[in-house]
């Protein structure tokens, strides 16, 4: 008769709670995009990493790791330049607590306040991008060349030249390819 004894492993070895990524899977890319893009944010605004860890389900030092390797450093100065609080901040929560009320819609199956949300979340958005400089706001204007006097002359000139030198042959030719032109193609 054998008798094994069982090695007791101190709790200091024991794997930690959480999901872990081991041979180079990162858990935060197995989230579904929306999430990645939140879990991202909450860890540029240096939310903890122990209250990561509970609502995602994914460790500390995959958390950790994850930041290390993934975010860019430009990210993180960005966020480390703006000042909590901020119009921003106020905004990208907006941008949240909108998509969470769309969510709890959804899943009530209320349509007119998912609607209403989603309408919410479309001008919190944009206020985010206005915020960002993402936006190009600059007035855009459409020149109609083809009403301006210098076009209107140009083509007359043309039109009296082709017209004064034109034989009635090289006019019913230039007729019949104008009218190819104009057709839409077979293709």
């Amino acid at each position: 008769m054998v008798i094994s004894r069982a090695r007791k492993v101190p709790p200091a070895k024991r794997a930690k709670t959480g999901h872990h990524g081991g041979s180079g899977k990162c858990l935060a890319f197995s989230l579904p995009a929306a999430d990645q893009s939140r879990l991202k944010d909450e860890l540029l605004r240096g939310t903890a990493l122990y209250k990561l860890a509970k609502k995602w389900g994914i460790n500390r030092q995959s958390l950790r790791n994850h930041r290390e390797k993934h975010l860019s450093p430009a990210d993180m100065a960005l966020t480390a330049d703006r000042p909590p609080g901020k119009t921003l901040d106020q905004a990208e929560e907006v941008v949240q607590q909108t998509q969470a009320m769309y969510e709890s819609a959804r899943t009530a199956g209320n349509i007119v306040l998912g609607l209403k949300a989603l309408a919410q979340r479309i001008h919190a958005l944009e206020l985010v991008a206005k915020l960002r400089g993402e936006l190009d706001e600059r007035p855009q204007v459409t020149v109609n060349l083809q009403t301006t006097q210098e076009w209107i002359r140009i083509q007359t000139v043309v039109l009296r030249f082709v017209d004064e030198r034109l034989s009635a042959e090289d006019a019913v030719e230039l007729s019949r390819r104008l009218r190819v032109l104009d057709r839409p193609s077979d293709r």
